[in-house]
């Protein structure tokens, strides 16, 4: 190196972007005035305009007595085997199956894995996380969903089940009519949580 060859020091970073932090600030401020904007126009669509394909699997009857609504979510795209075997054991418990996911479920293969195990699939906009996914799938088979005497809300964040679902089932029967969970919190204040609840009864 000669000796007029200019020597550039490394400057740190706030002296290239002395607005850094700011503009941080911006950023995150922007993001958050733009999701809730979405949030409030989401909110106004009705829920068939969040529905983007939908088919039907296995009708056992008209009118079943006990209907689940599975919430469900694949990165991929893909259904697991887990919850292949989720959705098999509601249905030997007497469940017809709707199923809502919010990925596409384009795989000829997943799709035929579905058919026998389930009423319908309906692949939905993700909005509202499983508790938006519910409710619009519960508008849409209004009919079916109130004329059931259990309406199971259920979704895939849970791995298992690895004991039989049939005496757990039980149990709540013999409850008789009202909200049952599988586990309960007592973060904020005491509530069941929300991936396994089970109504039993026209008050619930």
């Amino acid at each position: 190196m000669s000796p007029t060859t200019p020597v550039l020091m490394p400057q740190p970073l706030t002296a290239r972007h002395p607005l850094s932090g700011s503009r941080k600030t911006k950023v995150k401020l922007r993001n958050r005035i733009r999701n809730e904007l979405a949030d409030l126009f989401e909110r106004r669509v009705i829920s068939a305009d969040r529905i983007l394909s939908s088919f039907t699997g296995k009708v056992v009857t008209p009118n079943p007595r006990r209907i689940a609504i599975f919430a469900h979510y694949n990165c991929c795209g893909q259904v697991s085997e887990m919850v292949l075997k989720q959705l098999e054991l509601l249905r030997d418990e007497g469940f017809e199956t709707l199923l809502v996911s919010m990925s596409p479920i384009d795989d000829p293969a997943h799709r035929s894995a579905l058919e026998p195990l389930v009423r319908l699939v309906s692949v939905r906009k993700s909005f509202g996380r499983d508790f938006g996914a519910w409710y619009d799938i519960a508008r849409l088979n209004e009919t079916l969903v109130q004329g059931a005497e259990e309406v199971l809300l259920i979704n895939d964040s849970m791995l298992g089940p690895f004991l039989p679902l049939g005496p757990i089932f039980e149990g709540m029967r013999a409850r008789g009519d009202g909200l049952f969970g599988l586990t309960d919190s007592p973060d904020k204040r005491p509530h069941l949580q929300s991936y396994f609840l089970l109504f039993r009864g026209r008050a619930a």
